[in-house]
Order: structure tokens, then sequence, then C-alpha cells
């Protein structure tokens, strides 16, 4: 699979460089696939503790895609449940 970086218009949070949003997003869709084990969670726990810059990435694309799960089953409790 070749990777690609997330479009500026689609998700650009202020303040955050995109090679770190870029790399959440990475992060977020790996941990959410049958592959991902406990030691990538803990791999991503120390990416995101690099920095407050790293964490505010993970969270702000966490938000993001809360958001629009909701949009997309707005009566879901858990939108982002497997």
């Amino acid at each position: 699979m070749t990777w690609k970086a997330v479009p500026k218009s689609l998700f650009n949070p202020v303040g955050i460089p995109p090679e770190l949003v870029d790399g959440a997003v990475r992060w977020l869709i790996w941990l959410r696939s049958d592959a991902a084990d406990d030691r990538d969670a803990v791999a991503f726990a120390h990416w995101c503790a690099r920095s407050g810059e790293h964490e505010r990435a993970a969270r702000e694309v966490i938000h993001f895609w809360s958001l629009l799960a909701m949009a997309i089953h707005p009566d879901c409790d858990d939108p982002l449940a497997s």
C-alpha cells in the first residue's frame, strides 16, 4: 500500500506541522487494523510522548474522526467502536 499525505484542505489543524498530522493519521489507521497488537499501542503512546505537538496531532485527529463518525452514525453511543 502506498501512503499519501492528508490533503491540507481536508484537515489542517492550526499550529501542528502537517507531517505530524499525517503521522497521527497513519498510526490511528494502523491501530484500527486487525494487524495491530499491544506493542503497536505502546509504540503509539511513545510517539505521542515525543512532544506536545505529537500528542496534540493525535488528539486533533481523534477529535476530527469522532466528529465525522458522529455525523455518519448519529444514533450510535460510541461511533468509533469497532
